[in-house]
């Protein structure tokens, strides 16, 4: 499996917006790293309304989907999320 599309669930607020900016950072590098360039779909959903369909509690945001898997909920950890990305990196 690739990185292919990355999807943060969260209601618009100036922290998920600089998330967005930090995901692509993160994947950037990982392309750099490996001499690739790594094409995915970035998505920024606004309405809660879908969480309970994956599991999670809407005040657990912001949720963060890899290839439409909840991988995070809540607190961001950059560090636990760039492991994350360079696994999926790996398998795929």
């Amino acid at each position: 499996m690739a990185i292919k599309k990355v999807e943060i669930v969260c209601k618009p607020c100036p922290k998920c917006d600089g998330l967005e900016n930090k995901i692509r950072d993160i994947i950037r590098s990982i392309g750099i790293a490996n001499k690739i360039t790594i094409v995915f779909t970035f998505v920024h959903t606004k309405e809660l309304t879908g969480l309970a369909d994956l599991g999670v509690n809407p005040g657990m945001t912001p949720v963060i989907l890899i290839n439409d898997q909840v991988e995070l909920a809540g607190r961001v950890d950059m560090q636990a999320l760039r492991k994350r990305f360079e696994a999926i990196h790996k398998i795929g």
